[in-house]
C-alpha cells in the first residue's frame, strides 16, 4: 500500500510508537460518546438503554445466551431455545461471532443493559485505535492530527446509527487494521497481520467481512495505481502473496463459514436474481444530503440512504484534495474514480445487491456505508497532511457548495434540519477561506487545536442528535428490570411445579 508517492518511504512505519497517542486514540472516542450518553441519560447515567429495534428483540437474547454457553447449559452449535430446536452455528457466526461479546459472561444477567453499553463503547474505542494506528504507522499523519481523523472515523454517522448493531460496527473497527496489514504485506513482504486481521473479520461476521474483502481489492488497486502501475509498484511475488493470504484468510474461517453458508442456502435469503438490474436508486443531491450534520430520522433506518457523514470539516478537506496543488492530476483522477466506484456501488441496483451478497437488506440499507466513510477520512487526512498545497484557487469550491446547500434546502428533506445545514455551510466556507489564505503558515499548533476542537464538537452534536431520535423508543432500565424479575419468578414457579 502506498500512502503518497512524494512521502519518504524510509520513514514509513519506522517512527517510534507514541504511546500517548495510542492511549488517547482509544479513550477519546469513548469519552466523547460518554458525554453524549450522559447528556441523554443513557445507562449508566440514566434510565435509557441501547435496547432498541433488533437489539431489544434479538441480539440481547443472543448475548444473554452466551452466559448459558459458558455455564455448560448450551453450546454454539445446536440450541433448543430456537423454536423446537435447531442449528445455532449460523446465527452465532453472523450475530455474536466477536469474542469481545463474551465479556457479558462476567456480569449478572440483570446488568445486561449496562454491559451492552460497555460493548458499544468498546467498539468506538477500538475503531479509533485501529484508525489511528493506520494513520501513524503508514506515515499519513502524526500526533494531534492523527487523533482528529481517527475520532472522526470512530464517531461517524454509520457508527452512531448502528450503535446497537454490534456485528456491523465490528467491521468498522477491523477495517483499518486489515489495511495496515495490507501495507505491511505490500511494502515489507510481511503478510501475517493482513492474514490474521482479515480472517478475524470474516470470522466475526462473514457478511461484513465479504464487503471488506471487496473493498481491500479496490483499495490495493487504487493505491498501487497511484504509485505508478501494479507491476512496477508491486512485485509479482508480493502480488502472489496478497492473493494467497486473502485465500488463506478465507480458508482459516471455513470451519465456521461453510456451515453458515449451507444454512443460508436452505433459508429464505437466497440471491434475488430477478431484482438485479442497472437502475439507479437515488439522485446525487439525495446522496449529498446525507453529508449534513444530524441528517437522520426513523425512516433512514428502514429505507434510508447511505450513512456517509464523518464531520463537515473532513468533508471540506476531502473536497479540497481535488484543488490541492501537492497532488498530481493523475492522483486526483484516480481518487475521483475511486469515489465514483463507491457511489455507483450504492446507487446501481445490481452493484448494491452484489455488495450485500445478492440479497436486499431488510432495514439498515447500504450496510457498506462505512467503506465510503473510510475513503472520505483517508482522503481528508491526505489533504490535511499536504495542506500547504491549498491555494486561493480553493475559493472556487464555495459556489458549488452553496448551490448544493440551496438545492438540499429546496428539496425539503424530512431528515434535514435547516439550522444544521446553515451551520455546516458556514463552517465549510470559513475553513475553505482560512486554508486558502493561510495554508503556508509554519506555526500549526493553534490551527491543529482549533480544527480538532471544532471537529470533536461537531461529532458530539451529530451523535447526540441521532441518538436522541434513535433511542427515544428504547426499553428503559426500569422496564428491563421488571421484565427480568417477572421472568425469573415464572421460571422459579415452573421449576417448583416440575
Amino acid at each position: 500500500m502506498v500512502v503518497n508517492p512524494t512521502l519518504n518511504s524510509s520513514k514509513i512505519g519506522r517512527q517510534p510508537l507514541n504511546w500517548l497517542m495510542t492511549i488517547l486514540s482509544f479513550f477519546l472516542p469513548i469519552a466523547l460518546l460518554l458525554i453524549v450518553l450522559a447528556w441523554l441519560r443513557v445507562t449508566p447515567f440514566g434510565n435509557k438503554t441501547f435496547l432498541i429495534h433488533d437489539m431489544n428483540q434479538m441480539y440481547s437474547d443472543m448475548l444473554a445466551y452466551l452466559n448459558t454457553v459458558v455455564s455448560g447449559e448450551n453450546d454454539l452449535t445446536y440450541t433448543f431455545s430456537k423454536n423446537l430446536g435447531g442449528d445455532f452455528l449460523g446465527i452465532a457466526a453472523y450475530y455474536i461471532g466477536n469474542p469481545l461479546n463474551f465479556l457479558i459472561t462476567l456480569f449478572p444477567h440483570i446488568n445486561l443493559p449496562l454491559v451492552i453499553t460497555l460493548l458499544v463503547l468498546l467498539r468506538y474505542g477500538i475503531a479509533g485505535l485501529t484508525m489511528n494506528l493506520l494513520l501513524r504507522k503508514t506515515g499519513a499523519l502524526e500526533g494531534l492530527d492523527s487523533l482528529i481523523f481517527s475520532n472522526a472515523y470512530a464517531l461517524s454517522a454509520y457508527m452512531v446509527i448502528n450503535s446497537e448493531n454490534l456485528h456491523y460496527t465490528d467491521g468498522v473497527a477491523l477495517l483499518p487494521l486489515i489495511l495496515l496489514g495490507l501495507h505491511c504485506l505490500l511494502k515489507q513482504g510481511r503478510p501475517f497481520l493482513y492474514l490474521l486481521a482479515l480472517a478475524f473479520a470474516i470470522w466475526v461476521n462473514y457478511y461484513i467481512g465479504f464487503m471488506i474483502c471487496l473493498f481491500v481489492v479496490l483499495f490495493a488497486m487504487h493505491q498501487n495505481l497511484v504509485a505508478m502501475t501494479v507491476l512496477r509498484s508491486m512485485s509479482r511475488k508480493r502480488l502472489l502473496m496478497f492473493f494467497s493470504a486473502s485465500l488463506l484468510a478465507g480458508g482459516l474461517t471455513a470451519i465456521r463459514l461453510l456451515p453458515a453458508l449451507l444454512q443460508l442456502a436452505d433459508g429464505q435469503k437466497s440471491p434475488q436474481t430477478n431484482a438485479m438490474n442497472f437502475s439507479f436508486q437515488f439522485g446525487l443531491l439525495d446522496f449529498l444530503s446525507r453529508n449534513v450534520t444530524a441528517a437522520f430520522d426513523d425512516f433512514q433506518i428502514k429505507f434510508g440512504l447511505p450513512s456517509i457523514y464523518c464531520g463537515v470539516t473532513l468533508t471540506a478537506l476531502a473536497l479540497l484534495y481535488f484543488l490541492n496543488t501537492r497532488f498530481s492530476a493523475r492522483e486526483k483522477f484516480l481518487k475521483l474514480a475511486f469515489f465514483l466506484v463507491m457511489f455507483l456501488s450504492f446507487n446501481v441496483r445490481i452493484l448494491n445487491l452484489i455488495w450485500h451478497g445478492g440479497s436486499e437488506p431488510i432495514w439498515w440499507q447500504y450496510r457498506n456505508g462505512f467503506l465510503f466513510v473510510f475513503l472520505t477520512v483517508w482522503t481528508a487526512a491526505e489533504c490535511w497532511r499536504e495542506r500547504e498545497g491549498i491555494s486561493r484557487c480553493a475559493l472556487w469550491l464555495i459556489p458549488p457548495v452553496l448551490a448544493v446547500a440551496v438545492g438540499i434546502y429546496l428539496k425539503r428533506y424530512t431528515y434535514i434540519k435547516p439550522a444544521f445545514l446553515i451551520a455546516d455551510v458556514l463552517i465549510m466556507m470559513t475553513m475553505v477561506g482560512y486554508l486558502s489564505m493561510f495554508s503556508e503558515r509554519k506555526e500549526r499548533s493553534i490551527e491543529n487545536l482549533g480544527v480538532g476542537v471544532l471537529t470533536f464538537g461537531i461529532l458530539v452534536v451529530n451523535a447526540g442528535a441521532i441518538l436522541t431520535q434513535n433511542l427515544s423508543a428504547a426499553t428503559t432500565v426500569e422496564e428491563f428490570d421488571q421484565e427480568y424479575n417477572r421472568t425469573q419468578l415464572y421460571l422459579t414457579n415452573l421449576k417448583m411445579e416440575d
